[in-house]
């Protein structure tokens, strides 16, 4: 949920993780996610973190490739100017000829990271998003132009919006993409119980010969996440019994191989991956759970692997840009730090954030991350700030870049001096 300028920390956050992005995994196996009941759980300290693999692929990679283009960099966080997308939305929800998609984990990279659209560089983040909502308006049969969209807003953590979008097309056509597509959206939400019932209705119509291995691997997953073990060992068994010798199956043995084994041993943890983890990052209703995540899954460890978990600690940084507490952008700031986050657009948002914490916070990574090249930010931060224990922060980080102790001629607050400090650390810059 985007509230304020989260739009414009949380896209530049993404910027800064898609910069770092690798080629992503291939065969992604779908994306799990905990409900609400197991997210509350996590929180009371009934479930351990799972550990944290060098698998940061799957999803995470996936989406991070596409997640934006260059020149949507500066436009996303939870700032106090405002969500850079506010006008395309209403209430919170698409406008007219909304957006929605999700994937199949059959079709490898699935159906939101093939919904790339075909657009030229030159082109804004908004106009790109205008011509996928248009598109999707004046389509006769909205899937294909429904997943597009959907792919656009998931990609950006618009993830209720996709949803949103998702339903409406089902209004006009139930087709087994847009219902796929659906599964895997709630998935993103935590709602693993509602992704577990569209995957199960679909089999129910369809038949486990009426759909892709992966579907039904996929459907195993969320059963089990949710609670289900009867259930998803019942799908295994279908998806071995039908799919025997396929091609899929060959690939894919490992993971189902600890699937079964996760079932058999009553250890859900082993059944998690990157996606479950980022959907609890979402959505886990406790601040603490939040941020215990943020941390385990965005703490630089020094190990030879640490580059290959770079684009999945940087996912996790961006979204805690969009949470609604003040203690996890904080946080996620501090992380960003800790990972070497050089991009000044990301800061500059930062800077920008509604609550008085993370610009504090913000003020004292930046200086250290960016050093001299801060203090433009810095100084250009302090010439419009409102809150005089900010603008303190701003002050005393500017005295220690510019190697100088902090004046006190100047009356940080009001308007007046805050300006007048502003202008007096970019003359001693020079």
């Amino acid at each position: 949920m985007l509230h304020g300028g989260t739009a414009g920390w949380l896209l530049a956050g993404m910027a800064v993780a898609l910069a770092a992005c690798t080629q992503p995994d291939a065969a992604r196996l779908g994306r799990p996610a905990f409900g609400r009941q197991q997210a509350a759980s996590f929180g009371a300290g009934e479930r351990s973190a799972p550990p944290i693999d060098a698998d940061a692929s799957a999803d995470a990679a996936a989406r991070l490739q596409d997640a934006l283009s260059p020149q949507g960099a500066a436009t996303g966080w939870r700032s106090q100017e405002g969500a850079a997308n506010e006008d395309a939305t209403t209430n919170g929800r698409p406008a007219a000829g909304g957006s929605a998609a999700a994937s199949d984990a059959d079709a490898g990279a699935g159906m939101l990271a093939g919904a790339r659209e075909a657009v030229e560089p030159p082109l804004s983040e908004r106009e790109r998003e205008r011509r996928l909502r248009a598109a999707f308006a004046d389509a006769a049969e909205p899937t294909e132009a429904a997943l597009h969209l959907a792919g656009f807003l998931a990609q950006r953590e618009r993830i209720d919006e996709a949803l949103f979008v998702v339903d409406r097309a089902l209004e006009r056509e139930r087709s087994m993409e847009l219902r796929i597509a659906r599964a895997g959206l709630l998935r993103d939400l935590a709602d693993v119980a509602g992704a577990a019932q569209q995957l199960r209705d679909l089999v129910r119509e369809l038949g486990t010969a009426g759909c892709a291995p992966g579907t039904l691997f996929e459907l195993a997953q969320v059963d089990w996440l949710a609670g289900h073990r009867d259930d998803a060992r019942a799908v295994l068994r279908a998806l071995q019994d039908t799919w025997a010798g396929n091609a899929w199956l060959v690939e894919n043995r490992d993971a189902i191989d600890e699937l079964r084994r996760s079932i058999e041993e009553d250890k859900v943890h082993n059944a998690m991956g990157v996606r479950d983890l980022l959907a609890l990052l979402r959505t886990a209703p406790q601040v603490t759970s939040r941020i215990k995540l943020l941390e385990r899954i965005a703490t630089p460890t020094g190990e030879a692997a640490d580059a290959e978990r770079l684009p999945l600690r940087l996912r996790a940084i961006a979204i805690s840009g969009a949470d609604e507490s003040p203690a996890v952008r904080s946080r996620g700031l501090q992380l960003a730090a800790a990972n070497g986050v050089l991009d000044p657009d990301y800061w500059r948002a930062a800077l920008a954030d509604e609550a008085a914490l993370p610009r504090k916070i913000a003020a004292r990574s930046c200086a250290r991350t960016l050093a001299d090249d801060a203090i433009e930010l810095l100084a250009a931060r302090l010439a419009i700030e409102t809150d005089t224990s900010v603008a303190g922060v701003l002050h005393k980080q500017l005295a220690r870049l510019c190697g100088a102790s902090p004046p006190t001629t100047f009356d940080l607050g009001t308007a007046e001096g805050r300006a007048e400090a502003a202008a007096h650390w970019r003359a001693q810059r020079g």
